[in-house]
C-alpha cells in the first residue's frame, strides 16, 4: 500500500473537523500516523500546516570514518605496544589533544583485526555432571548440598552460624546440621552425617563452587565413592532444589522461633526436630504433595 502524503492526512483531519478517529476510518491508516503527523505540523500559535513538514529517511546509516590515517594508525601502534582497552586509549588520545570516543578506537581496532576474541564463557560447552534438575534425577541417591548462612536476625544468637544441608533431589529428603563455622572440616561432617542419616545409599553430590567444597571435600568423595560435581560458576540456580528448601527453613523455621537458643548446638537440636516434619509430616508440591518419607516408600514398591 502506498504511503498517504502528509497533505492529504493533515487536510483529511481538518476536514473532519480535527477529529482523529474520523480521520483515521477515512484514510484507513494507523490512528498514531495521524497523531504524528498533526503534531509535528503543529505552529507555536496552534496552527497545523503541512508546509515544511518532511519525512525523515528510513535509509540506513552507514558511520564514517571519525579518524583520519595517521591517528587510526597511532591509534594501533598504541594498542599493539600496551594492549590497553579501548577505554584506556581513548584517556591516552585525549592526553595526546585527540578527542575520540572509545566505541570509535573498538571499531578502529576491529577493522584491523586487533580485537581478542573473548575465550570465556558463562557457562562450558560440556558438562560431565548427570543431574541438573529433578527431571532428569535417575533415582535415589543423588544430592544437592549447600551452606546457608544463618545470621543472628534469624538465630536470635549474637554470631552467625551456618546451615550445612544435603537434600535429595528426587524425593526432597533433607538432612542438615547446624554448626560455628564454615570450612571444608564441616562439610566433611556434613557429608558423613548424611551418609549415615539418609535411608538410602548415596551415589552422586552436587555442590557450588565454594571454598568449603574443594580440595578435601573433592578427595573425600572420590575416597568413599562418590561422584562429585561442580555447578557453573555463579549459577544458582543449577542447585535450585536445595536453594528452595533454605526458603523453607526460613518461611517454617527460622521466622518461627519464639525465642532465642543458647547456642548454637540448641538451635541445631531444635532443627533436627524440624527436619523430622519436614521429611515424614509436611507435603511438598515438588512431588505430588506426598512427604519425602513417602515418596521414598513409593519409589521402592515401584
Amino acid at each position: 500500500m502506498p504511503r498517504v502524503p502528509i497533505r492529504t492526512i493533515i487536510e483529511t483531519w481538518k476536514t473532519c473537523g480535527q477529529n482523529i478517529s474520523l480521520a483515521v476510518r477515512r484514510l484507513g491508516i494507523d490512528r498514531r500516523t495521524v497523531k504524528r503527523w498533526v503534531d509535528r505540523g503543529r505552529q507555536p500559535w496552534g496552527y497545523v500546516r503541512w508546509q515544511g513538514v518532511q519525512r525523515r529517511s528510513t535509509a540506513p546509516k552507514h558511520p564514517t570514518l571519525a579518524l583520519s590515517y595517521e591517528a587510526t594508525s597511532q591509534v594501533r601502534a598504541w594498542r599493539e605496544a600496551t594492549g590497553f582497552c579501548r577505554e584506556k586509549l581513548a584517556f591516552l588520545a585525549k592526553a595526546q589533544g585527540l578527542t575520540v570516543s572509545a566505541s570509535t578506537i573498538h571499531r578502529t581496532l576491529q577493522r584491523a583485526g586487533l580485537i581478542r576474541p573473548s575465550t570465556k564463557r558463562r557457562r562450558p560447552r560440556f558438562q560431565n555432571g548427570q543431574v541438573m534438575r529433578p527431571s532428569n534425577c535417575p533415582g535415589l541417591g543423588y544430592l544437592q548440598m549447600d551452606v546457608k548462612y544463618v545470621t543472628p536476625e534469624l538465630s536470635g544468637l549474637p554470631y552467625t552460624c551456618y546451615l550445612y544441608a544435603a537434600l535429595d533431589i528426587s524425593t526432597r529428603y533433607k538432612v542438615g546440621l547446624i554448626l560455628p563455622k564454615v570450612d571444608e572440616a564441616g562439610s566433611l561432617l556434613a557429608l558423613y552425617h548424611a551418609i549415615q542419616t539418609l535411608p538410602f545409599p548415596v551415589r552422586y553430590v552436587q555442590t557450588d563452587n565454594g571454598l568449603e567444597f574443594q580440595k578435601r571435600f573433592h578427595a573425600k568423595c572420590e575416597e568413599v565413592r562418590l561422584e562429585h560435581f561442580y555447578i557453573h560458576k555463579s549459577s544458582p540456580n543449577d542447585n535450585a532444589v536445595i536453594e528452595r528448601s533454605f526458603r523453607t527453613d526460613e518461611e517454617e523455621f527460622f521466622f518461627w522461633l519464639e525465642k532465642a537458643p543458647q547456642d548454637h548446638l540448641e538451635l541445631n537440636t531444635w532443627y533436627q526436630r524440624f527436619l523430622d516434619t519436614y521429611n515424614t509430616t509436611r507435603p511438598h508440591m515438588g512431588i505430588n504433595m506426598l512427604t519425602p518419607k513417602e515418596a521414598i516408600n513409593l519409589y521402592h514398591k515401584s
